[in-house]
């Protein structure tokens, strides 16, 4: 029996290596771009995508320059050599060299046409009708051409430096392409057909080295030759065969009803266009080439590309371009038998199917091949040399060394354990479930170390999970919990429909169910799901969250959320119109898709996410067109700004645009507009930024453009620095002229005030010293001789200290003091014991300014006009000098008679001067009469 499964093995497998995988291309979304949506013709012959994004198709009308919104055409008036154009070659500079009828040549730069400049020395090596087959140009700017005629190398002077003579010698020979690999470059030449040499291939390398490939066949040249390289392989194509060259032979052909145009190779997969025959992929094995998919049929291909989105265009000579895109899933494989697909598995070798019928088919080769006697329920890797398959409770494990198949049952095991499914609960042991059974086993050994019957669950298992303390088992009336370690029921949740599925994430659990429901398992309590819009579903059949995104396979397609973990629900993001989708498989991150029939592999998991790729096409300044590359700097008046923005996607025609400019208010705008303008924007400096997006959420890259604004020169830094600088000078100038002005003036003003002191002053000296000259007369005559000397020697020292004082406007406290000391003391010596004269000073500290012998005037009248006409015994005067708060008070009390009116300061001679005198000093100074007391009491309130 082992014998017969064997064989049964080998014969499956080898049959099963011819099917593979089938992408259906023509099931995606398709777009035909037409004379209709621009084209200059529907003859196309060529298609790049530039190092910018931007795709170019060469015409038999010129050539075209898309973006995916907008198609511009070149032709003759915009410097083409020729309008029929056959192929374009973007060089490491950036620089499209193209190749138009008649060999013309012609360089793109910057979306400008230039001739080649050596074009006649082109003509001149290569017949009109002949083409310019391969073009290469070197670092040294040499331009390789690879012709029918020959093999040439032109230097940047228009020089010839190296041809092939071999092949120049021999009309047989002509070149049909030539490919630069990482330090050499392949020239493929071929033989026209001739009946007296066997035709072969030849190799022609840098060191002029050549391999020689016999071909074996006796056929004609096709009309286009192109070559194309896979995995270090050179393809080629020769009439209506294309030849794969490896070593020194030939080791692979295709021969062809409709002889192909052209060979590229895209991910690994060779394409070959045909004549009126579609387009074809193969896949390269070691010893064939595995055909992978064959469409539109009835047109000329001829060429292939796929852009930075993954879509693929295809260029015919009947129908314009062809666009396929919007990949969201691709069929992988197609059941062609009447049983139905049960499971899958996946990984980096094996890609396998198991039926109803327990049939197991690879659909990648080499793979696995097996009949089972059951239905094929689920299959699974436990290590890296081991698979094991479940077919209706038998589990069977296969080695993937040595490729053999045992039964993994052992004697622990019964026959009502039957277990449909896997899970792994650590390094060695291993969960089975299905229907009723539940159990652990030993991975090794094979020993059962728990099992869990009908009676202890009562319902069926439909998907288990475990971590680091419990096993959470989701049946078919809700959850169970059983402990990880002695595998004892915790608990249970009921739930009125099957769980179909047990999802982590966020260490949190969700939790799918039959009935449309998905639930959130926090710390044992469930919750029904947050989404932000309501389920457009009654069934789920499974569900599974990779990274962020929840898929759910239901009764009416593919559904996607996205978390939103800002709001806590789960978004609408995707879905797809498959129905049928029972299970979904996820291997290392890859999510597949089963249905009854098929197999789809969803596209979007393993593609870039879709994003546009945005340009800063035109900066616009008061009308003006400005370079976007470089900084600008403007001048005040330049404040009107347009900024013009292309964002080239192929997917989506729709984009939305997301800019700011910083400095102006740094506020995030958004528009479908391809124009943001700003107007009369002040002086300063900014930064443009922008970027788009085709769905919302993901945005290309920022673009920036930075300028800045001068301000008028009124407004610059420079201008208001010198400005307040010449202000400052004029301030200091002016300042030090107006300190000057009020010093002379204060000079002057001291000058006159001293003057006009000294002049009072002098008013008062001569009454003083008649005075005085009286007195010493008296005394003479009454012959009191020696008191009149003594009187006479006071006079004269008083007089030396007056005169002394006499020349200054203020004398200090002390100094005034003095002086009045020496007064009284000539007053008392005159009227000896008529009259008492006292000084009280309570002021001890002093920086009060004094006119000097300001105080003897007063004495002098409280003597004269209040003491003596009293003609009392004894007249008594009392000086009293006090300080109050910021002046001081000098008080000139006597017991004479009195004022009979209120005494006027302002006039007699005496009194005035005095006054004037301290006003001089102070203004605020002043003199008046004390009524406050019976004494007679003139004040001199004098402020420092």
């Amino acid at each position: 029996m082992k014998l017969v499964r064997i064989i049964a093995f080998i014969t499956i497998f080898c049959f099963s290596c011819h099917k593979g995988y089938s992408q259906k291309m023509d099931a995606y979304l398709k777009e035909f771009i037409t004379v209709n949506e621009g084209l200059p013709s529907n003859e196309v012959y060529y298609i790049i995508q530039d190092r910018h994004k931007y795709l170019w198709f060469c015409t038999d009308n010129g050539i075209v320059k898309y973006d995916g919104n907008k198609i511009r055409v070149f032709n003759s008036n915009n410097g083409l050599p020729n309008n029929t154009v056959f192929k374009l070659y973007e060089q490491p500079d950036g620089k499209i060299y193209g190749e138009a009828m008649y060999n013309k040549l012609f360089v793109i730069e910057n979306d400008s046409i230039y001739p080649y400049p050596y074009n006649n020395v082109i003509a001149g090596l290569i017949p009109d009708y002949s083409r310019c087959i391969s073009f290469y140009k070197d670092s040294l700017a040499n331009i390789h051409l690879g012709t029918k005629p020959g093999y040439y190398i032109i230097n940047n002077k228009g020089k010839v430096i190296y041809s092939d003579h071999r092949i120049i010698e021999n009309p047989l020979y002509h070149v049909i392409k030539f490919i630069r690999f990482p330090g050499y470059i392949f020239v493929y030449t071929s033989l026209t057909d001739n009946p007296a040499i066997n035709e072969f291939i030849i190799q022609v390398k840098p060191d002029h080295e050549q391999v020689v490939y016999p071909t074996k066949f006796n056929k004609n040249l096709g009309h286009a030759n192109y070559t194309a390289i896979i995995d270090q392989k050179a393809v080629i194509i020769y009439g209506s065969d294309i030849y794969v060259l490896g070593g020194s032979v030939i080791s692979q052909s295709v021969s062809y009803n409709k002889p192909p145009v052209s060979v590229t190779t895209i991910d690994s997969l060779l394409w070959v266009g045909t004549s009126n025959g579609g387009v074809y992929s193969y896949k390269m094995l070691n010893d064939s080439l595995k055909q992978v998919d064959h469409f539109l049929d009835g047109l000329t291909v001829t060429s292939v590309l796929k852009d930075h989105e993954g879509g693929y265009w295809f260029s015919t000579r009947e129908q314009g371009v062809v666009h396929l895109y919007d990949f969201d899933v691709a069929k992988i494989f197609e059941s062609n038998s009447n049983q139905n697909i049960s499971t899958f598995f996946h990984d980096s070798k094996n890609d396998l199917v198991g039926f109803d019928n327990g049939y197991v088919e690879s659909i990648s080769c080499p793979g696995i091949n097996h009949l089972f006697n059951s239905q094929i329920t689920s299959i699974a890797k436990i290590d890296s040399n081991h698979l094991m398959f479940f077919n209706s409770g038998n589990i069977s494990e296969y080695s993937l060394k040595n490729k053999t198949i045992s039964n993994y049952k052992t004697k622990d095991w019964e026959k009502e354990d039957l277990a449909y499914n896997m899970i792994k609960a650590s390094d060695s042991l291993l969960i089975f479930y299905s229907f009723y059974h539940f159990f652990v086993c030993n991975k090794y050994n094979k020993k059962i170390i728990f099992r869990l019957n009908k009676s202890s669950i009562n319902s069926r298992v439909n998907s288990v999970y475990v971590n680091k303390n419990r096993i959470l088992a989701g049946t078919s009336k809700g959850l169970s919990f059983f402990d990880r370690h002695n595998y004892q029921l915790i608990k249970s949740i009921s739930l009125p429909s099957h769980v179909v599925s047990i999802m982590p994430f966020n260490n949190k659990l969700y939790i799918a169910c039959k009935n449309g429901n998905t639930y959130l398992l926090n710390n044992d309590t469930l919750s029904k799901l947050n989404y932000l819009k309501a389920v457009p579903y009654t069934i789920i059949y499974d569900a599974a969250i990779v990274d962020s995104t929840l898929i759910v396979a239901a009764n009416s397609g593919i559904y996607k959320y996205v978390y939103n973990s800002k709001n806590d629900v789960w978004a609408d993001d995707e879905t797809i119109n498959i129905a049928g989708i029972i299970k979904i498989k996820v291997f290392d991150g890859q999510i597949y898709y089963l249905s009854k029939k098929e197999i789809y592999k969803d596209l979007n998991a393993i593609k870039n996410k879709t994003v546009p790729i945005t340009k800063l096409k035109r900066v616009i300044i008061n009308g003006k067109v400005f370079s976007t590359r470089n900084p600008v700097a403007l001048k005040y008046n330049q404040n009107n700004i347009r900024f013009n923005v292309n964002a080239i996607s192929y997917s989506s025609r729709v984009q939305t645009y997301r800019y700011r400019l910083i400095g102006f208010d740094n506020e995030v705008r958004y528009t479908n507009d391809q124009n943001m303008s700003y107007s009369l924007l002040n002086p300063g400096d900014y930064e443009f930024i922008v970027s788009s997006t085709i769905n919302g959420i993901d945005y290309s890259n920022d673009q920036h453009f930075s300028f800045t604004i001068n301000p008028p020169f009124w407004k610059t830094n420079w201008f208001i620095i010198l400005l307040i600088v010449t202000g400052i000078l004029l301030i200091i100038i002016i300042y030090y002229r107006q300190l000057k002005k009020v010093k002379t003036g204060l000079a002057l003003k001291e000058s006159i005030a001293k003057l006009k002191s000294q002049a009072l002053a002098s008013q008062l000296n001569p009454h003083l010293v008649f005075n005085v000259l009286n007195s010493i007369q008296g005394l003479i005559s009454e012959e009191e001789t020696e008191e009149a000397n003594i009187y006479l020697a006071k006079f004269s020292k008083f007089m030396r200290n007056s005169l002394s004082t006499s020349k200054k406007m203020a004398v200090s406290l002390d100094e005034e003091i003095k002086l009045t000391n020496a007064y009284i003391e000539l007053e008392m010596l005159r009227f000896k014991n008529n009259v008492s004269i006292s000084l009280t000073n309570h002021v001890k500290y002093s920086t009060y300014a004094l006119p000097p012998l300001i105080i003897q005037p007063f004495i002098e009248n409280a003597i004269k006009h209040g003491v003596m006409p009293a003609k009392k015994e004894h007249g008594k005067i009392d000086v009293i000098i006090d300080e109050a708060d910021g002046y001081l008070l000098i008080s000139i009390e006597d017991n004479g008679v009195g004022f009979r009116d209120e005494p006027d300061f302002t006039t007699g001679d005496g009194m005035r001067i005095s006054l004037e005198r301290l006003k001089i000093l102070n203004a605020k100074n002043e003199i008046y009469l004390d009524k406050s007391s019976n004494v007679t009491k003139i004040v001199l309130k004098i402020f420092s």
